[in-house]
């Protein structure tokens, strides 16, 4: 539970930050959660801060008075819990039930410019229970996608697979997947990511959404190759100057010889990338330079 933990943690929720995409979006088949077509209201939200573990942060939602955004606003305190801290919004309908599982993910449409901090949205397919001695919701495992709003207004786009299960705070592993069909709590969530902020934040958001359809604008979802981002990277070794290395190479390619080169993939199923790489490299160098040079000479 020490250090490389928490560093791992930073290192998921850094990676995540990278992947909540801002876009520009039509033609694309929503259904509103929250806003749009359907007001905010207070009465749909609850507060739940870090206070019921004896914390200092306060959160609050402030619904317009048209119904048509909420401001999710308050002061995370990381001092008394020695670092650690969260404040969040969440749904308060004990019997709520979502059927999201014809979506593609959840569009947020944001007002006011961004504060420079991370915020998290979270989905569960658990009802929360109250504990009957001291009245406390005990903590359920929770779905968890992390974005850092830009300026200006915003269209951020969180699909399925930005999604990742967490418990208090920290990354599950071998979860089982989330239940699209019963969502049971959506929630808002500001947290000290384990130290990195603090201080008051501030998100207007106009809509929460699901959505499906095309994402015209928008950055790929992670493990998902495109045209500008290949599957296969090819990092060639070293070659001759001019592509010469005697032999026919024409002027300015690399010529034959593909020395130590290493086909790269993103990450797969089981595997880190360098055990990708380990998996496909080619023919150690000095072997590969050896073939080539006899193939010249026998040539001249």
């Amino acid at each position: 539970m020490g250090g490389k933990g928490h560093d791992d943690q930073r290192t998921q929720h850094k990676t995540l930050k990278q992947h909540a995409h801002t876009c520009t979006m039509t033609h694309v088949d929503k259904l509103y959660l929250f806003g749009g077509d359907k007001p905010w209201s207070s009465t749909d939200w609850e507060t739940s801060d870090d206070r019921v573990r004896k914390g200092g942060s306060h959160s609050y939602l402030t619904i317009s008075a048209d119904g048509t955004t909420a401001n999710f606003n308050g002061t995370l305190d990381t001092t008394t819990l020695g670092g650690a801290g969260f404040a969040s919004q969440r749904t308060a309908d004990r019997d709520l039930s979502l059927d999201l599982s014809g979506y593609d993910g959840i569009l947020l449409s944001l007002g006011h410019a961004g504060d420079g901090k991370k915020y998290a949205l979270t989905l569960s397919d658990v009802r929360t229970r109250v504990g009957v001695q001291d009245g406390r919701a005990e903590a359920v495992l929770s779905w968890e996608a992390v974005f850092d709003p830009g300026l200006g207004d915003k269209l951020v786009r969180l699909g399925w697979d930005e999604f990742v299960p967490t418990y208090r705070g920290r990354e599950v592993e071998d979860a089982e997947p989330l239940n699209l069909r019963e969502v049971k709590r959506v929630g808002l969530m500001m947290r000290s990511f384990f130290g990195e902020q603090s201080g008051h934040f501030s998100l207007e958001v106009r809509s929460m959404a699901a959505y499906r359809g095309p994402r015209p604008g928008s950055a790929p979802s992670r493990h998902r190759p495109t045209a500008s981002q290949p599957a296969v990277d090819r990092t060639v070794g070293p070659v001759a100057a001019g592509g010469g290395g005697g032999g026919g190479g024409g002027g300015g390619e690399q010529g034959n010889c593909r020395c130590g080169e290493v086909e790269k993939e993103g990450s797969e199923e089981g595997l880190v990338p360098e055990e990708v790489v380990r998996d496909r490299r080619r023919p150690p160098a000095p072997f590969c330079c050896i073939m080539y040079i006899c193939l010249f000479v026998r040539r001249g």
